[in-house]
């Protein structure tokens, strides 16, 4: 008897462990929903108007409300519902949800930082140091640490223009490894998302989408300093915004991503000594006219095969200034670029750095041989332009940066309902 019951124990301790130790559970089953699969856990669609959604669950496609059935009005980001009046304030902007609509408010928080480039190209960093670069190839702007396959990041080429400088031609914004959005200089309201185009049309926040599905990433009209929306918002769940108008572009960083980015834009973590870190996260003394640590930011994906050769004269700190007239030549430019921008400018001594850049526009502009007409075209440009940097400015909370330490947390909620 002793023997029986110690022999059911036994089996009854193996069956038991069985359980506990089972490291291989039975996987979550997939959902066909139309002609396409889908995981366990995944959205198959989103319902706004009626505020469900349809979620894969173990091989079942079920229906899941926001609140009680029948509620109505609610959008959608991101894979996720919010209500009437819910807010998405974890990131640069504020969108406000209404009429099943996310309506974006014009102030950007001052926890993020801005980088800016612009005309041939002149960059400013998310830590305000002020340079120009006259590259020809394919450059990582902003991007998350040091690899060639960043897993976000923004991307520029650049072209050659009036034979001394280079122009804004193309970005790419990486929002994550399965989006990726194409831009142009030349057509600002079309971008391709996985080389599907989106038009974005104006008075409405648009989702972006490619032949496949809807992508994490909002995009609608700015009135960036001109009267008309002539500038183009792109809203990353990646929490970096991208605003691309003509000729100029802003990327605008959460401070959750402190110490994380790198590039052109240089090493955000609101200290400006260590700007210049290039992708052997060498740190370059600080210029004008750097070299070696732009260029160390070439891309692999180039379309002149010129820009994968070796360079030979990268090593250097920094190039030569591309302007070679005289001082006479360079007062008479300044003096007509500051009296073009003084009116905007007297009230902002911190943006006086464009009369310059816009002196060296004209010298360059000059040195190829351009027409007095072209000039005149070129001070209208750098005039919008300006008008843009203000309006950012005055946008901006706090109407500046601010430095909080490089250890900020990424708040803990997605969103803020009323």
């Amino acid at each position: 008897m002793a023997f029986l019951v110690f022999v059911t124990l036994t089996a009854l301790l193996h069956v038991t462990q069985g359980v506990l130790l089972d490291r291989h559970p039975t996987p979550f089953r997939h959902c066909c929903y139309g002609d396409e699969t889908f995981q366990h856990g995944q959205v198959v669609l989103a319902l706004q108007r009626a505020c469900l959604q349809l979620v894969c669950e173990d091989g079942k496609v079920e229906r899941r409300y926001l609140g009680e059935p029948g509620q109505r009005e609610c959008c959608e980001f991101d894979g996720q519902l919010y209500p009437e009046g819910a807010e998405l304030t974890a990131h640069c902007v504020t969108l406000e949800c209404r009429d099943s609509c996310w309506h974006p408010l014009p102030a950007i928080a001052d926890c993020c930082s801005r980088c800016s480039l612009y005309n041939d190209p002149h960059i400013t960093t998310f830590d305000n140091h002020h340079y120009d670069f006259h590259g020809v190839c394919n450059y990582s702007l902003a991007q998350k640490g040091f690899t060639r396959e960043a897993e976000l990041g923004v991307y520029g080429d650049f072209r050659s223009c009036f034979g001394r400088a280079s122009c804004i031609d193309r970005f790419t914004f990486v929002n994550d490894p399965h989006t990726v959005v194409a831009l142009e200089n030349g057509n600002v309201f079309t971008v391709h998302v996985n080389g599907h185009p989106n038009h974005v049309g104006p008075d409405k926040v648009h989702a972006l989408r490619s032949a496949e599905k809807c992508h994490p990433v909002l995009a609608w009209r700015t009135p960036w300093g001109t009267s008309s929306p002539s500038c183009l918002t792109l809203f990353g769940s990646n929490r970096i915004m991208v605003q691309h108008c003509p000729h100029r572009m802003d990327i605008i960083a959460h401070a959750s991503h402190t110490a994380e980015l790198n590039g052109l834009c240089g090493h955000f973590n609101f200290h400006k000594d260590d700007d210049f870190t290039d992708r052997s996260d060498q740190v370059h003394p600080l210029s004008g006219f750097p070299l070696a640590f732009p260029t160390s930011w070439m891309t692999a994906d180039q379309s002149d095969p010129v820009c994968l050769a070796p360079c030979r004269d990268c090593h250097k700190d920094n190039t030569t200034d591309p302007c070679t007239a005289t001082i006479e030549e360079r007062r008479g430019f300044h003096a007509r670029c500051n009296a073009t921008l003084f009116r905007l400018l007297r009230d902002l001594p911190h943006l006086a750095h464009h009369v310059d850049d816009c002196a060296f526009d004209l010298c360059v502009i000059t040195a190829y041989g351009r027409q007095e007409e072209e000039a005149v075209a070129w001070l209208d440009r750098v005039l919008e332009i300006v008008k843009m940097e203000i309006f950012l400015h005055h946008h901006t909370d706090g109407n500046g940066k601010v430095t909080p330490s490089p250890t900020t947390a990424a708040p803990t909620s997605s969103y803020n309902a009323k």
